[in-house]
């Protein structure tokens, strides 16, 4: 069965992920200065997730290789395109920087607003 690109194997390692990472988020500790994102005494780690919407990527391709099949995915998503592996990158980038020193237990969605166009089940 196809999910959009997403197997039932895929969706149940991304929610396991989230489950493993939850404990992560919540607890912080002291770290060396080299891998904290905030420096000085007393620096400590942060911990987040992202959660990806439909990234465009060689598996979700394989996935979906007819074009309408794009299209009717990209029309679900608020932002009208689907996304790029870029756009997670970017947002890994900005979580490893110092100017994301303050945000720790947090599951950043990049999905282009798609979880709030999902009606809650």
């Amino acid at each position: 069965m196809n999910f959009g690109g997403w197997s039932p194997r895929y969706c149940r390692g991304a929610r396991l992920d989230r489950k493993v990472a939850g404990p992560l988020r919540v607890t912080s500790g002291p770290c060396s200065p080299q891998w904290c994102t905030n420096s000085g005494s007393g620096a400590r780690w942060t911990g987040n997730s992202i959660s990806p919407g439909y990234i465009v990527t060689e598996m979700f391709d394989a996935a979906n290789p007819d074009p309408a099949s794009h299209d009717a995915i990209r029309s679900q998503v608020p932002l009208g395109r689907l996304g790029q592996a870029q756009d997670v990158a970017e947002t890994v980038a900005f979580l490893l920087s110092p100017r994301a020193s303050y945000i720790t237990a947090q599951d950043i969605a990049v999905d282009g607003g798609l979880v709030t166009a999902v009606p809650a089940s």
